[in-house]
């Protein structure tokens, strides 16, 4: 169903200009497991560190996923991640 699914307007018009149309995020591993109540019986504070993605807007499929041992972080910290992956046109 994914596939067959009609993209926004908006993304057909970026398609126009840029070859790939990608988004980043970063999250805490424990407040992500914490939210989708798995590994729930493990103590808090168990589950270090952060997670960073980039995902394919019109694909919905990962483009890179980076892994950092400290929860505390920030998330601009992954900017030398992306500067690296960044293709042009993208």
């Amino acid at each position: 169903m994914r596939k067959s699914r009609p993209l926004p307007d908006s993304v057909q018009f970026a398609l126009k200009r840029f070859e790939n149309i990608w988004i980043a995020d970063g999250s805490t591993l424990e407040a992500l497991f914490r939210k989708l109540e798995s590994l729930s019986d493990v103590p808090i504070g168990q589950l270090s560190g952060k997670i960073g993605v980039i995902i394919d807007l019109v694909t919905h499929l990962p483009e890179e996923i980076w892994f950092w041992t400290n929860p505390k972080q920030a998330d601009t910290h992954c900017e030398k991640n992306l500067l690296q992956t960044v293709k042009p046109k993208t």
